[in-house]
């Protein structure tokens, strides 16, 4: 967002210094495949990696406020729509956003995904994709 008006961004994307994940890229339908292995992992059900393996990245190992945690990546949490813990990621190439919910206890996740992004992380599109991730759960909670 420039001036209030959206800019279209070619070829665009952070800088190496923030690639944390080495810049992975995926499809939508990617990252839901990706997000229903990360399910299967805290189930004890993954072929590819066993649950101990695939935990290392879903254990919280860093306090961030009250009982939260982070887990390289995730942000570990609790809420009683997912009758415990969750796992979420909010994230951005400064030109794209995202938000994912997991609730690993119920085996559900919803993504949330926007080719906008308007420079924090209280912006627009990241209230916009809580709005819709919220929506998603509730929907999923009680089908309306």
């Amino acid at each position: 967002l420039v001036n209030n008006q959206w800019q279209v961004l070619e070829a665009h994307d952070n800088p190496p210094v923030y690639a944390s994940a080495g810049g992975v890229h995926m499809s939508a339908p990617s990252w839901a495949r990706f997000l229903r292995e990360v399910l299967r992992v805290e189930a004890g059900t993954s072929t590819i990696v066993t649950p101990a393996v695939g935990r290392v990245t879903t254990t919280g190992v860093v306090a961030t406020s009250g009982s939260d945690m982070y887990a390289l990546g995730w942000a570990v949490t609790s809420r009683s729509w997912a009758e415990g813990r969750t796992l979420t990621h909010s994230g951005t190439n400064t030109g794209n956003h995202s938000v994912t919910w997991m609730a690993p206890l119920r085996g559900f996740a919803v993504l949330a995904v926007t080719n906008c992004y308007d420079g924090t992380d209280t912006a627009r599109s990241a209230r916009a994709l809580d709005v819709v991730a919220s929506r998603l759960i509730a929907f999923y909670n009680t089908g309306r």
